[in-house]
């Protein structure tokens, strides 16, 4: 993963401003609020798509390749240096083992490697 998108996406987890969901990359909450998934936060700190509103509070990232989807697309992955199964352990993490931002982190500072 580039450096300096890591650092980007470190800095967004750790700095409260984004507020947590499960089973989403985005999810607007019953009160109207934006929550995020740890993917989710990398998808809005990398500047890359656009998110698109498709009703019921649900919200899709559409990639620059023009995927919409609820994960990272293969293109993202792949650009990004994000194996499939990093990605998975990252969506296990934030949904399934309720790990914070901060948590998630400080995993990801420790275990994906950068690029210059």
């Amino acid at each position: 993963m580039e450096k300096a998108l890591k650092e980007k996406w470190l800095k967004a987890l750790r700095s409260g401003r984004y507020k947590q969901t499960r089973k989403a990359l985005k999810r607007q909450s019953e009160n109207g609020d934006c929550r995020y998934c740890c993917l989710g936060v990398l998808c809005d700190v990398s500047g890359e798509g656009k998110w698109v509103e498709l009703g019921c509070r649900e919200i899709r990232y559409t990639f620059v390749d023009g995927t919409m989807a609820g994960a990272l697309s293969p293109e993202f992955k792949k650009r990004h240096g994000i194996p499939l199964k990093t990605m998975n352990l990252l969506i296990a993490m934030n949904d399934d083992n309720g790990m914070s931002f901060e948590e998630i982190a400080d995993w990801i500072e420790t275990n994906i490697k950068e690029e210059a």
